[in-house]
């Protein structure tokens, strides 16, 4: 799986990932919710717009965008940062998780 965060300044929030597979494991201030993009076939799942196909039961939408390409699966996740962010945390790259 490869991973962008897509940075949103938030001095006091904390968000957390965790990976196995095709799954990912959100911690939000200490709720917890799980989405399995295991079996997902080629295209694009988003969590934006009039209709998101991407729902999560916390009250924030950490998981903004899913593409799976030629079996490879691409997430894009929220992730807090503060206002003295690295450039890495402020410019993200992919990353394989």
């Amino acid at each position: 799986m490869m991973v962008l965060y897509s940075p949103q300044i938030h001095e006091t929030d904390v968000i957390e990932y965790q990976f196995e597979g095709d799954k990912i494991t959100v911690t939000y201030n200490g709720q917890v919710d799980e989405f399995d993009f295991t079996g997902t076939p080629d295209g694009r799942a988003i969590s934006y717009g009039r209709d998101p196909s991407i729902i999560s039961d916390l009250p924030i939408q950490p998981v903004l965008e899913v593409v799976r390409a030629n079996g490879t699966l691409y997430v894009t996740l929220l992730n807090f940062i503060g206002h003295i962010a690295s450039e890495e945390e402020r410019f993200p790259e992919w990353k394989e998780v």
